[in-house]
């Protein structure tokens, strides 16, 4: 059933009533605060983020502001603006005096006669419904205020909203430990998962390893040649260096190649679209002298630019249109958790050149360029298949030589230290969304050795991630069995099902019609006093007939 529907049907439960929400409150929109209107002291100024969290930055109001305006403790507000399943819904105000900002409405009501949590709780049960009816898509939408004022809300009895509150917060509690337990779990995952990373690429990891391989050069053991004399030892960084620097050479002479067809065929085509960037020579290797102290014997810490067959190359976004094509093009949120999902995609009216890099092949590594700071720099290793998707521009695509492998350097780009690296040079003006260059992400320090080791680190490290996935994807499932719960909770308290029914309740009905009677009295006594304070209009016809005695006399 169609849940809008569902929640305006008509509640068949003895004594509830089934009014608008504009039938028992008033709902006063906030203030648009320009930004230059930001203080560093006085009111703080409520954004829906503020009600999101209790640890988002406030701005400032330091000026005079109309009472209407202003949200004092235990207000009930409604974010009606934002992120659809995000920043919709009905929070009661926890903080002092503040100022109401736009996208918010403070809900105004008598409380003597509507118990402000259940009124809370009812808004939120019916927010999903809202969401259908809102207008606006799925990236951003707004309830307007005719069709929130509109929307029908369950009333029972005082009493028994008074019972409904009751049994919530005590059903709510014990959910709520388990969420607490749950998201303690996960935390400490994280924690074992950077952990795990930063072991790895310091060369704990592996240190048992390298000493039973001592006298391997390609991975393959020898117990007979290990301890030997004159065997042979793991290739050091710098013999893996030089011969990365072979196969970049190679590599860029078989870019030459495709790049000149790629200008061809985007000639043919009438030059449409993004034109063949021309691939860069190889640079010079750049080493990282600092902090070798930390690193195994034979390791070395390089550029990243010094392990890359390909790039950094920015992307192409052009505009995506709602019917099918040919040619697909993966959004932002593709790549944002680190993994390659598939699904997320736009189809773009332009036929791009096979011989294209903006084509998308196995191994690719992409990196966000651009995104709020928490995700830019996310690497994120492609998993799709051969040209079946083109990247945006907010994207940086890379390929790695064949002698460092792309498993190996996506993890390693996913440390702590990498990730702060990236986000410690991000650039953008105050408010916009923070960027890193390909210059920035090609210095970035990775820690290199053997090609046998970095395959070891790579196994390792997938059979413990994939033991952390796991754990995770089962947290998550045991979140959203619990919100599923919440929400039979939620649907059985509004349908007069969670608690006892007392037929010595007053109905809601007689509650509802004293709640009208006094809003109606209120509102014409306003409209009276709003009258009374106007100047009165003086008529034409008098000022004409001034204006003639004065010439007459």
């Amino acid at each position: 059933m169609n849940v809008a529907n569902e929640l305006n049907m008509k509640i068949e439960v003895v004594n509830w009533t089934n009014p608008r929400i504009g039938d028992i409150c008033e709902a006063i929109n906030g203030k648009t605060f320009k930004s230059s209107e930001w203080a560093t002291t006085g009111l703080p100024i409520i954004r829906i983020q503020n009600l999101k969290s209790e640890e988002s930055a406030f701005n400032y109001y330091n000026k005079d502001l109309e009472d209407k305006y202003k949200v004092e403790n235990g207000d009930l507000l409604f974010a009606w603006s934002g992120t659809p399943g995000t920043s919709f819904g009905a929070h009661i105000w926890k903080g002092s005096l503040a100022a109401l900002n736009q996208h918010i409405f403070r809900i105004d009501f008598d409380q003597t006669k509507i118990d402000k949590k259940y009124f809370c709780s009812a808004l939120n049960y019916c927010v999903a419904g809202m969401i259908e009816n809102a207008q606006g898509g799925v990236g951003l939408a707004h309830i307007t205020k005719s069709k929130f004022m509109e929307t029908k809300l369950p009333l029972p009895p005082l009493n028994e909203q008074h019972r409904i509150v009751a049994k919530i917060e005590e059903l709510f509690s014990e959910l709520d430990k388990g969420i607490e337990s749950l998201k303690t779990a996960r935390e400490q995952l994280k924690v074992y998962r950077q952990s795990l990373l930063k072991h790895a690429f310091e060369g704990k990891l592996t240190e048992q390893w390298r000493k039973d391989n001592a006298g391997d050069v390609h991975g393959s053991t020898s117990a007979a040649g290990a301890g030997s004399a004159g065997a042979a030892k793991l290739e050091t960084a710098d013999e893996l260096l030089a011969r990365i620097q072979q196969e970049r050479e190679a590599r860029y002479q078989q870019q030459l190649e495709d790049w000149t067809k790629a200008v061809k065929e985007w000639e043919e085509m009438n030059k449409v679209g993004k034109s063949p960037p021309r691939p860069k020579k190889p640079a010079p290797l750049n080493v990282h002298e600092t902090n070798k102290s930390d690193l195994p014997e034979g390791w070395k810490r390089v550029s990243l630019e010094a392990l890359l067959a390909f790039g950094p190359i920015n992307g192409w976004s052009p505009k995506a249109i709602d019917e099918p094509t040919s040619t697909k093009a993966i959004t932002l949120t593709a790549t944002t958790s680190g993994k390659f999902d598939g699904t997320k995609y736009k189809y773009i009216d332009t036929e791009i050149p096979k011989h294209s890099s903006l084509w998308l092949k196995h191994n690719d590594i992409l990196v966000q360029r651009g995104n709020t700071i928490e995700y830019v720099g996310v690497p994120c290793l492609y998993s799709g298949e051969d040209n079946q998707f083109i990247y945006p521009d907010l994207m940086m695509k890379i390929q790695t030589a064949d002698s460092a492998r792309s498993q190996y350097v996506v993890s390693c780009m996913g440390t702590v230290e990498a990730r702060n690296y990236l986000r410690s040079r991000a650039v953008g003006a105050a408010g916009s969304m923070p960027k890193i260059n390909q210059q920035t992400l090609s210095s970035l320090p990775i820690p290199l050795c053997s090609v046998a080791e970095q395959n070891k680190i790579t196994e390792i490290l997938d059979e413990r991630i994939s033991i952390c996935d796991s754990c995770s994807d089962y947290i998550d499932e045991q979140l959203r069995k619990i919100e599923s719960l919440r929400q039979s909770i939620l649907k059985k308290a509004f349908s007069g099902q969670l608690v006892p029914q007392d037929s010595n309740d007053e109905p809601a009905s007689e509650l509802l019609k004293r709640i009208t009677e006094e809003k109606a009295q209120m509102e014409a006594t306003a409209k009276v006093a709003k009258a009374a304070t106007r100047k009165p209009k003086k008529k034409v016809a008098n000022q004409v007939d001034a204006k003639k005695k004065v010439k007459t006399q």
